[in-house]
């Protein structure tokens, strides 16, 4: 494992990082829409953007990058500077919300490796043995936001099975890795209800509790189905409606993809001619369909603020310049959910990813890049910045990891400046 520190490298980077949202495939039973409020204009990205390198309620920020040649790295950037470690070519990693500990399983060997970036080799990384009977097709893993436990899922090619490759996605384990311990149990209760599906989309609740997952059918499925699960009592509880948890709120609301029961249930953006799943909130085993600004024509992440008073999705719009990455702002008004804004760069940025609200504040953090000179080519100038979800103000942060050119960077998360995080 190749360990490296430095100081915090300023210089122009390079992401090739095409958008690319799947069309959703259906939506959720009986819901109630909320109406929308006057949605704030969007202004140009140089009327609404100040610059600010270092985010003061930041401690710390996680990525990977990914070079041209086939190299791969997870960082951790603090103001003081940043270390980086190598990862194996097929990898799978999760972060958690105190950047202690970074998750990744090398799914060529089939280990299970826990860095931890504060830790000096060879105590900073440890590895846990999971059991394996076969060649491993893909892992979905996720940590738990105080870094405690680690909900895994892994995909095997056994003996006895076929060569397809759909047959063989379809054989799955699961298991539950206790960090503190460093013990890997079984899984047991993911595998009955998996059978014959597999996981679309898996996480933790913010007080690291309970954990939920979406199911779906193999071949690109968001999910169909979706679960909260205990590890503490083994007690589960099936999510009616939720097709895919997206996000799980401070009370346990949940942002996600409603399931569809009848076309009906669908959602068609201008223009489409077929049916998005809708974005929805499920709290205390009600529905509620969300809003959507009309130009939102694809959806594919949310987040909820703390206090559960804000929601962010990241998708696509279409404009005069035809579709572009955005963030449009959902409030919870006094009469419900209500449309806030939509920022979409203005022409002068390209939205990347969303990232994280930053803990006890309205500041969103999101991943963007000066739009390339030529179609095609390649976003630049890959930095972080923050969005005033009341305002609508965009501050410009610090550039992202990454020496050369060529460079395909991802932000995963964010830590507070009081050691909390979110992801």
């Amino acid at each position: 494992m190749d360990v490296r520190t430095r100081t915090l490298l300023v210089g122009t980077l390079v992401a090739f990082v095409p958008m690319v949202i799947s069309p959703a495939l259906g939506c959720a039973g009986e819901m109630t829409a909320t109406g929308p409020s006057e949605i704030v204009p969007v202004a140009t990205a140089s009327e609404r953007t100040v610059d600010a390198e270092w985010p003061e309620g930041l401690q710390a920020v996680i990525g990977r990058t990914e070079t041209s040649t086939g190299t791969y790295s997870v960082w951790r950037v603090t103001r003081d500077g940043d270390m980086l470690m190598d990862l194996p070519t097929n990898h799978v990693l999760a972060t958690g919300e105190r950047g202690t500990s970074i998750a990744y399983s090398d799914l060529d060997t089939g280990e299970l490796h826990i860095w931890h970036p504060g830790k000096s080799s060879p105590e900073g990384v440890t590895s846990l043995d999971v059991p394996t009977s076969g060649e491993v097709l893909g892992d979905v893993l996720a940590l738990s936001p105080d870094e405690t436990r680690l909900a895994l899922v892994r995909y095997e090619q056994v003996p006895g099975s076929t060569e397809g490759a759909e047959e063989a996605a379809s054989v799955g384990h699961g298991f539950l890795v206790d960090l503190l311990t460093e013990t890997v149990d079984r899984w047991e209760w993911l595998e009955t209800v998996s059978d014959g599906v597999e996981v679309t989309a898996l996480r933790w609740d913010p007080a690291s509790n309970s954990v939920y997952v979406s199911l779906g059918p193999s071949g690109g499925s968001q999910g169909e189905k979706s679960y909260r699960y205990d590890p503490d009592t083994g007690e589960s509880t099936k999510l009616y409606g939720v097709a895919a948890v997206l996000d799980v709120g401070p009370s346990g609301q949940i942002v996600g993809l409603g399931a569809a029961y009848s076309p009906s249930d669908l959602d068609y953006p201008t223009g489409l001619q077929y049916g998005h799943l809708p974005l929805i909130l499920w709290a205390d085993s009600q529905l509620v369909r969300l809003p959507r600004e009309p130009s939102l024509t694809a959806w594919d992440s949310a987040w909820m603020s703390a206090d559960g008073k804000t929601i962010v999705v990241r998708g696509s719009a279409s404009g005069g310049s035809g579709e572009s990455s955005c963030l449009e702002v959902l409030g919870l008004g006094d009469s419900g959910w209500e449309l806030r804004s939509l920022f979409d760069g203005g022409g002068l940025m390209t939205v990347l990813y969303g990232v994280a609200f930053e803990p006890g504040t309205s500041s969103f953090y999101f991943q963007a890049g000066t739009p390339p000179a030529t179609p095609g080519g390649a976003v630049t100038d890959v930095r972080l910045y923050g969005l005033d979800t009341i305002t609508g103000q965009v501050s410009r942060h610090l550039e992202l990891p990454g020496a050369d050119a060529d460079q395909y960077l991802q932000t995963l998360g964010i830590v507070g400046s009081g050691g909390e995080a979110r992801r």
